[in-house]
């Protein structure tokens, strides 16, 4: 999977994590912990380190306590590399139930096309002979074509058809699953965002478990941090995430 922007923030475990720091010492924690989210490392130097991230004077000892020196001789934050490892299976996950659903919806497609050929001559039959099976055809011809619009999605890769899928799976497991509504108004969102857009807005909330739709930071025109809570008729979070790990 791609590098994922962001990592889900605690704020009661940072804060006994960063017991005993400085203000100095705790910003230059955070941009340690950003920067091997970032590079998947930190170099086992204290004045490269210095340098890479800008800080006015080489990290001390209790925040440099906070990484390891792992066996490639990098310096790494181990509560980091768990949650990355953490966003990796679960986005492999559901890529794969995306993919085994996919391939079901189609078998199952590719086996009731001749039922519903079938269906089709028994209607015309029926419809001959019966004035209510004519109304009643009739109606359920509109109650299908209407599943059916609430259904075209606003871009046709199979890249987006996959995380649509995702999202759609993610809303049901978490007990929100999307109506038909709430389907359309964000699909009219993901249609204006551009299909580019669209996609990372699905990752971003996918890998954040969010129940709403958000763009990360990185994708969007502009950014801002203030007004962080967006209205979310099915009850958003926010979509920005601050670095931490303990």
């Amino acid at each position: 999977m791609s590098k994922s922007p962001a990592f889900q923030f605690y704020a009661a475990d940072f804060m006994i994590g960063i017991m005993g720091m400085s203000d100095e010492e705790t910003g230059a924690y955070i941009k340690m912990l950003s920067t091997q989210w970032l590079h998947g490392s930190l170099p086992n130097c204290k004045k490269t380190i210095k340098k890479m991230i800008n800080l006015r004077k080489v990290p001390s000892e209790i925040v440099m306590r906070k990484f390891a020196i792992c066996d490639d001789g990098f310096l790494r934050n181990e509560r980091m590399e768990t949650v990355r490892q953490k966003q990796i299976t679960y986005a492999d996950t559901m890529k794969k139930n995306a993919n085994s659903r996919w391939n079901k919806k189609k078998e199952a497609d590719a086996l009731a096309m001749p039922m519903h050929n079938e269906s089709i001559c028994k209607t015309d039959a029926l419809h001959s002979s019966s004035s209510t099976s004519t109304s009643t055809t009739t109606s359920k011809t509109k109650n299908n074509k209407e599943r059916a619009e609430a259904l075209v999605l606003p871009f046709d890769s199979a890249d987006f058809k996959l995380f649509w899928a995702n999202w759609e799976q993610h809303r049901k497991e978490t007990k929100k699953p999307i109506t038909p509504t709430s389907r359309k108004q964000q699909f009219a969102k993901l249609a204006e965002m551009g299909e580019r857009r669209a996609i990372e807005a699905l990752k971003h909330s996918l890998a954040g478990g969010y129940a709403g739709i958000y763009e990360p930071a990185s994708s969007k025109p502009t950014t801002t941090h203030h007004d962080r809570h967006a209205n979310d008729p099915e009850g958003g979070v926010i979509d920005f995430e601050f670095a931490y790990t303990k």
